[in-house]
């Protein structure tokens, strides 16, 4: 890859998702880091890196941050799925993120809100990531070409390390964060890419309502990875 060129960023947690993105690059070549694979090549002369981080905010804040120290990309976004904590989402609509907090960090014991991570001069609050808005709209306008108005959600996504399957714990995140989505890496990439000052943006396809009343199977839910990708492609080409 060009080095004076920044490309655009692509972080997934899953294999599947991941692929589609490897699949679409022009020109590949791959670059090993650790027990990582970068994946870097162009789509429409655009030049992307792609990188598969695993589930979990380590992991996914690992990568963030191999990403942007190798190749100082102009933006990352991250793909993948969500369960659904409003009460307007249902299956397979999609969230845009505009901020992100870390639900599961804890420091009320030292006289900080619950989801403070020292981002933000207010204690008293959670940390919000912001997300960039040159990008997310062009993953709004690809979403909305793809699915229509109706099922295209702009609204904030809380992340943790746990798989939320219980409507007490969903309400109780909608309540405390406003949360519209809830998923396990987003918030992750947000806080080391707002650290970095790295622009970025997160897209989400609801494949649960959070409240264990899931019935999709793996397939499903592979399926529902995939759409978010082949969005974020063609939101890529806008950029």
């Amino acid at each position: 890859m060009n080095e004076e060129v920044q490309p655009i960023g692509v972080i997934c947690a899953m294999e599947s998702e991941a692929r589609i993105f490897i699949e679409s690059l022009s020109n590949a070549t791959h670059e090993k880091i650790f027990d990582l694979t970068f994946h870097c090549g162009t789509i429409e002369r655009r030049p992307v890196v792609v990188v598969q981080c695993g589930i979990g905010k380590v992991n996914a804040g690992r990568v963030s941050q191999l990403m942007i120290d190798k190749f100082n990309p102009q933006v990352i976004i991250n793909s993948g799925v969500a369960g659904g904590v409003s009460l307007d989402l249902h299956v397979n609509d999609v969230v845009i993120a505009d901020g992100l907090i870390e639900h599961d960090f804890d420091l009320r014991g030292f006289g900080k809100a619950k989801g403070y991570v020292f981002w933000g001069d207010d204690i008293t609050k959670p940390s919000i990531f912001e997300t960039d808005r040159r990008t997310s709209n062009a993953l709004r306008v690809a979403c909305e070409k793809a699915l229509g108005v109706s099922r295209v959600h702009i609204g904030r996504i809380v992340s943790g390390d746990q798989f939320i399957s219980s409507s007490e714990i969903r309400n109780a995140l909608h309540a405390e964060y406003a949360a519209t989505a809830v998923e396990m890496e987003g918030a992750a990439v947000a806080h080391v890419c707002s650290l970095c000052g790295v622009p970025f943006a997160i897209l989400r396809t609801i494949s649960d309502l959070a409240d264990g009343s899931a019935t999709e199977s793996d397939d499903e839910v592979v399926t529902n990875a995939a759409a978010a990708a082949r969005i974020a492609i063609e939101a890529i080409k806008l950029l």
